[in-house]
C-alpha cells in the first residue's frame, strides 16, 4: 500500500494527524511537488498545518523551499475553513448567539472573539474567529476584524454580530470593550454594514450591548462628535 493510500485509508477511518491531511490536500493539488517535504518543513516552522493555515502569506512563505504557489493554497485552504465552517448557520437574535456563547466558552482559560457576518435574514455568510492563550486579552488587530467584515459584503452581509468571553471578572463590558465596539459601529456605517449587537458572555450569564441600551448610547456619542 502506497503512502498515499494509507493516508486515504486514514481518511476514511477518521484518524489522520493534521499533517498527514495537509500532505493528502497538497499532493492532490501539486503532484509535481515533492509535498512530503514541504510540510515537513512547514512543520519546523510552524507548531501544527492548523497553525500554518491560520496564518498569513508572508509567514508560509518564511518556509524552506515553500512555492509561492503553495502557500496560496495553504492560506487559502485556511480562509475558506474560517470562511465556510460556522457553528451558527442563522442567529435569529442576541439571545441565541449568547446560549451558544455560554456553552463553548466552558472551561476556557482565554479569551475568544466570534464574528458573525449576517445577511439581511440573519443567515450567516462569514465567520471569524480572533484569540490567543493570554487571559484578559485577546490577540487581534482591529484592521484585521475590519478587512474581514468589507470582503464580507461580497457575500451579501449587511449585519454582523460581535461575541466575546470573558475570563475573570464580571460581564459588563470594559472601557476596551466600549472603545473597541465604538471603532466597529463607525468603520460598519461607512461600509453599510450595522453593528446588530456585541455580546459578552460567561458560563452562566451574558451582557447585551443592544439588550442594554448601551450600543444605541455608543452610536448616539459618534453622532454628536461628527456634528
Amino acid at each position: 500500500m502506497s503512502e498515499k493510500d494509507e493516508h486515504l485509508q486514514k481518511l476514511n477511518s477518521g484518524y489522520i494527524y493534521d499533517g498527514q491531511l495537509l500532505e493528502l490536500l497538497l499532493k492532490n493539488a501539486f503532484p509535481e511537488y515533492d509535498c512530503e517535504e514541504i510540510v515537513r518543513q512547514t512543520l519546523l516552522v510552524f507548531p501544527s498545518a492548523e497553525a500554518a493555515l491560520n496564518s498569513t502569506y508572508n509567514s508560509v512563505m518564511t518556509v524552506r523551499n515553500m512555492p509561492k504557489e503553495v502557500a496560496t493554497y495553504i492560506v487559502a485552504l485556511g480562509k475558506a475553513k474560517r470562511l465556510f465552517i460556522r457553528p451558527l448557520n442563522v442567529i435569529k437574535n442576541s439571545r441565541q448567539l449568547a446560549e451558544y456563547g455560554m456553552q463553548w466558552c466552558r472551561g476556557l482559560d482565554y479569551e475568544k472573539v466570534h464574528l458573525y457576518c449576517v445577511n439581511d435574514s440573519g443567515k450567516v455568510v462569514a465567520y471569524h474567529t480572533y484569540k490567543n492563550k493570554r487571559i484578559g486579552s485577546v490577540d487581534m488587530y482591529f484592521r484585521d476584524m475590519v478587512s474581514d467584515i468589507i470582503a464580507s459584503v461580497a457575500y451579501g452581509a449587511t449585519g454582523i454580530y460581535l461575541m466575546h468571553n470573558h475570563v475573570v471578572g464580571k460581564i459588563l463590558p470594559s472601557n476596551e470593550d466600549d472603545r473597541f465596539t465604538s471603532r466597529l459601529i463607525s468603520m460598519s456605517a461607512e461600509d453599510g454594514v450595522k453593528v446588530l449587537d456585541h455580546c459578552i458572555v460567561g458560563e452562566s450569564d451574558w451582557f447585551s450591548y443592544l439588550k442594554s441600551g448601551r450600543l444605541d448610547e455608543l452610536a448616539e456619542k459618534i453622532k454628536n462628535k461628527s456634528e
